[in-house]
């Protein structure tokens, strides 16, 4: 460690005040009061050497030492944890006047009814509060305020991914049981052919009564209509009746009790239930939206292009379409010549795989707003590889329904819909009405998608969307719930000198006419026009990076996209799209430095359905990048503008003179107005429609009679190289999935 703070007071400037050594460094640390406890642990991971089983030797699961001997006969732990108190570390945050406001924010700034964008705006926060007004209290001093209070904690719920969920909550998260939701009201099976647990057409049962898809036999699985209601969902006292008489893991080893797998999937008793107040919380642990909308991604996204070894539709997968679906156009087609899989209308030839692949190749999108997705790109096999979580949610949310458009519109439309659900469901602030109206979408979205995917294609995680909208409401806003980290990015920009001298004689005139009443001296010392003017090719405002066009022509990454909101920022105002042509910096004369920053953009035609035109059941913005705004307009104050890329349709020629208007959150920002209601109505907050199928049963037909040669032993074999990634366990596809975040 002192070798290591001796290289940082080499890199970093000499009058920073850093410790000169650890010891010095830890003396400096243990001054604010946050200690830590080392705790002995099993190696394997079973137990913790702590309280009553301090004394033990060897772990009372796997019977491994607790200790070993060192070369010099000392005896250490073999593994050990450091335990972090928290009450100190949440009496810290009180102590700084720079985090103590943020403490308080969520209490301070109350939203409006049916508006959520914190966990204490979510059914589960004000149902704690309302239940245990008095709880855990200790007295705590706020320095901002400079005043004693009373700080009260409590746990509310975990965030984990769906293996770790089953390992706290003593629901064993595979298996036909893995929904803790549905629980052992399941309607999953295992694929005769695959092999694997299905959801499919678990759904319809989510319908409203009287919806129609409740009525098609031979739709979703043959000869099947759905009388069923939803399975009922189990409420904290119900849930500790089941488990308060099983053995909780520190007591004895786990082990599958009577009716596992059949009637429950219960595997322990979690330690959670000792808090009092467990069985009162009405979330207790959270489906990670990150890695569902990851998975859900994959699978979608392999299938369409239909990726050897990845995809849902593989020849087993037809087997069991002919076994569950009336779809014989699906089924495999034995010639004389061999066994050949007929090509579906939801798949990708390979020279449209290709065409998608080299527009993600050519794709430029702000910084910071994904990886290099060029690098992702496999040219000869037409698939991307390596997609790490934030890759999917991107492409998922935003550039899935571009990339699809080459698909018939009757599978485009579902499609682009789960696309948009994830999209509506991940915004920084929610509405109430928006989620119960995306709780009845959901069951409609997915069976839409069950009568075009193979049963093999609905796994659990295509399954847990079902739940998310509701789970929402209780939580509050997902990006408060998930797994991904907030990152920091810091940009630093330089310009050159340069006078312009086009700007300044309207405003003039316009502040010094008396009709409009103006006496603000600051305005009127810059209605005088600047005296030197800067022209720089990058600007950071708002939390985003600017760069001009002709530099982004230069760059990976393009940043020159931008967008304003016309009229009075209604909307029935006209948003105006463009790019930065120049960024100028206008430096004014008078009291004091005043500037301001202008960009000069270059506007596309906003006039509807001509220049501009919206798709507004899937929220699609399209621009005419051909038509520019026929006014002469190109200046706007660089406070007043949001970023935007654009994205043009891979596959599809009637629309090249039209590109995608795809909107930018500011990186490493949660963007929340509290003010008045209509200040919700922002690009953060969506318009959610009621989504509708006018689909015939027989409108599904696969028409493009293109057939594949198989190879009979996938079919035959019990175990092959394409079938193992198909036949994986739920723990290990989540498993694959980490490896690939970590290329």
């Amino acid at each position: 460690m002192d070798a290591v703070i001796g290289l940082i007071h080499e890199l970093v400037d000499p009058k920073l005040e850093i410790p000169e050594n650890y010891y010095k460094a830890k003396r400096l640390v243990s001054k604010l009061g946050l200690l830590s406890m080392r705790i002995d642990c099993c190696e394997n991971g079973c137990m913790l050497y702590y309280k009553g089983d301090n004394g033990l030797e060897c772990c009372k699961f796997c019977g491994r030492p607790r200790f070993k001997r060192t070369r010099s006969g000392k005896r250490v732990a073999v593994k050990a944890m450091h335990y972090l108190p928290l009450t100190p570390r949440l009496k810290r945050l009180y102590a700084s006047n720079s985090s103590a406001p943020h403490m308080r924010w969520h209490s301070e700034n109350r939203r409006p009814p049916g508006v959520m964008c914190h966990p204490s705006d979510g059914e589960a926060w004000k149902h704690f509060d309302a239940t245990y007004p008095d709880f855990a209290g200790v007295e705590t001093f706020d320095v901002s305020l400079k005043q004693n209070f009373n700080l009260r904690a409590t746990l509310m719920w975990t965030i984990n991914d769906f293996p770790a969920y089953g390992m706290l909550s003593g629901w064993m998260t595979a298996g036909k049981l893995a929904c803790p939701y549905c629980m052992e009201n399941t309607k999953s099976f295992t694929l005769k052919h695959g092999r694997k647990n299905s959801w499919f057409d678990c759904h319809r049962q989510f319908l409203p009564m009287d919806h129609e898809f409740r009525s098609m036999k031979n739709a979703f699985r043959k000869n099947t209509i759905e009388q069923n209601y939803p399975p009922p969902r189990l409420s904290g006292e119900e849930i500790w009746e089941r488990v308060e008489n099983l053995p909780k893991v520190t007591e004895e080893p786990p082990y599958k009790f009577d009716g596992y797998g059949v009637s429950h999937n219960w595997t322990k008793q979690s330690i959670f239930w000792e808090l009092p107040y467990w069985k009162d919380n009405l979330l207790r642990h959270n489906l990670d939206v990150m890695h569902i909308e990851k998975n859900y991604f994959d699978n979608l996204f392999n299938t369409v292009m239909d990726v050897k070894g990845k995809t849902k539709d593989n020849p087993k997968a037809r087997l069991d379409v002919q076994e569950y679906c009336r779809r014989r156009e699906l089924w495999l087609q034995d010639k004389r010549n061999g066994v050949f899989k007929p090509k579906a209308s939801y798949s990708f030839t390979m020279d449209q795989k290709r065409k998608i692949c080299e527009w993600v190749e050519n794709l430029k999108m702000p910084d910071g707003y994904a990886s290099n997705l060029e690098k992702r790109v496999d040219m000869a096999q037409g698939r991307l590889h390596g997609m790490k979580s934030h890759d999917c949610h991107v492409f998922m949310e935003t550039l899935l329904p571009i990339a699809f458009s080459g698909l018939p519109t009757r599978i485009w439309k579902p499609m682009t819909e789960i696309s948009l659900f994830f999209k509506d469901l991940c915004s920084s602030t929610l509405r109430v009405d928006n989620l119960e109206r995306m709780h009845l979408n959901i069951p409609v979205i997915t069976s839409k998608l069950e009568k075009i995917l193979p049963p093999g294609f609905f796994d659990v995680m295509e399954h847990l969307p079902i739940h998310l909208a509701e789970e929402a409401q209780l939580g509050g806003p997902v990006h408060c719930r998930w797994m991904y980290p907030f990152e920091s990015y810091f940009v630093h920009l330089n310009g050159v000198e340069k006078v312009y001298d086009q700007f300044g004689k309207w405003f003039n005139d316009y502040v010094y006419n008396t009709e409009y009443g103006y006496h603000d001296q600051l305005l009127k010392d810059i209605s005088w026009g600047p005296g030197l003017v800067y022209s720089m090719d990058k600007y950071v405002v708002n939390g985003f990076k600017f760069t001009t066009e002709e530099r982004s022509k230069h760059m990976k990454t393009n940043n020159s996209g931008v967008w304003v909101k016309g009229g009075d920022g209604n909307q029935a105002g006209v948003d105006y799209y463009g790019v930065i042509k120049e960024i100028l910096e206008l430096e004014y004369s008078g009291g004091g430095k005043k500037s301001i920053v202008l960009f000069r953009c270059k506007w596309f035609d906003p006039t509807a359905n001509r220049g501009t035109r919206v798709l507004k059941q899937y929220n699609i913005i399209e621009v005419n990048h051909t038509r520019e705004y026929a006014a002469y307009d190109p200046f706007i104050i660089a406070q007043n503008v949001r970023q935007v890329y654009y994205a043009p349709y891979p596959l599809r020629p009637d629309k090249s003179a039209w590109w995608v208007v795809i909107k930018v959150k500011p990186v490493g920002r949660v963007e929340v107005e509290n003010v008045l209601p209509v200040a919700f109505q922002a690009d953060d907050i969506s318009i959610v429609h009621q989504t509708v199928d006018n689909e015939l049963e027989d409108d599904l037909e696969h028409a493009e009679h293109i057939l594949e040669e198989i190879n009979t032993e996938e079919i035959n074999a019990e175990v092959n190289e394409c079938d193992n990634e198909d036949e994986t366990t739920d723990e290990e596809e989540w498993s694959e999935e980490g490896d690939g975040d970590e290329d």
